[in-house]
């Protein structure tokens, strides 16, 4: 009994400040309301619905150990979405990732032949052949509906480099989109 005293005393429980409980409170929250969300968008830079949910708990497990580091420069989900796109990114270079590419299973998949299913499928392909550059920011101006303020801070790049690449998505999905509709 006295040795775990010892010990605790010596290495007392973390404990967190204020500060970092309203951040961590905040986080919650975040994540309970925006889930599916943070997910659609790791999905579409990791390309896989599995890897998809892996990448989002781990940047959520990232905020949390790194919550006394978030000044309030950006919003809560701002400084949380950039820490999920890091680890998308990290994910993508992974040697894991190359070696699971080589040995792809072709998967069975469930077909639903809705006509709108059909359709976001079809925009969701020609969203996928897009360079990662052009789809992320596709992504959040159309999916997530931020603005170039707010995009380019999140991933921090300059505003007139989110336009061009807004506005260069948008060309190169039209070609995709008109090229995979000519050939059907």
């Amino acid at each position: 009994m006295n040795g775990e005293r010892r010990r605790c005393a010596t290495n007392p429980p973390k404990r967190f400040s204020n500060h970092d409980e309203d951040v961590l409170e905040s986080l919650m929250g975040i994540v309970q309301r925006q889930e599916a969300s943070l997910i659609r968008l790791a999905y579409v830079i990791v390309k896989d619905a599995h890897i998809a949910e892996d990448c989002v708990q781990e940047a959520l497990i990232k905020a949390i150990k790194k919550c006394h580091t978030f000044k309030g420069k950006s919003s809560l989900f701002t400084w949380l979405i950039s820490i999920l796109i890091n680890e998308c990114k990290s994910h993508n270079r992974s040697r894991w990732k190359r070696v699971l590419k080589m040995y792809d299973i072709d998967r069975d998949h469930i077909e639903d032949h809705s006509e709108s299913f059909v359709q976001r499928t079809y925009m969701s392909d020609c969203l996928m052949k897009l360079d990662n550059r052009y789809r992320t920011v596709l992504y959040l101006f159309y999916y997530e509906d931020m603005d170039i303020a707010t995009i380019s801070e999140t991933l921090s790049i300059n505003p007139s480099t989110c336009r061009v690449r807004l506005k260069r998505g948008r060309e190169m999905l039209k070609k995709v989109y008109e090229g995979i509709g000519g050939n059907e």
